[in-house]
């Protein structure tokens, strides 16, 4: 894609000390989500820029703690609509929101 840019991915932690370290960088929190989501996340207002946290779940969606520990660390539920995608579906379409929101392909 003409870049060589390698994102940050973390992965292996518990929740809340993702949430923590993501949580305590981001401009923008938002954790993609099968049932409570407050917006879509087309709608999100990215206006504050980056860096931006994006959580994603398994297929199964949150658990009542896990959205109560995402809220308490400023994390807005989004969706992307009512069809449930894998996992690895759902990483994509919301970076390629996320990307075309935050003009990075203009």
């Amino acid at each position: 894609a003409f870049s060589t840019h390698l994102p940050q991915v973390d992965f292996g932690m518990p929740l809340a000390a993702a949430l923590a370290e993501a949580g305590g960088q981001a401009r923008v929190r938002c954790a993609l989500d099968n049932y409570e989501a407050a917006v879509p996340l087309g709608q999100l207002d990215v206006s504050l820029g980056p860096p931006l946290a994006l959580a994603v779940g398994s297929e199964r969606g949150w658990t009542a703690t896990e959205r109560t520990a995402l809220r308490a660390f400023g994390f807005v539920l989004v969706g992307l609509g009512e069809r449930v995608l894998r996992t690895e579906a759902a990483v994509v379409a919301a970076l390629a929101v996320v990307l075309a929101r935050t003009s990075v392909w203009k």
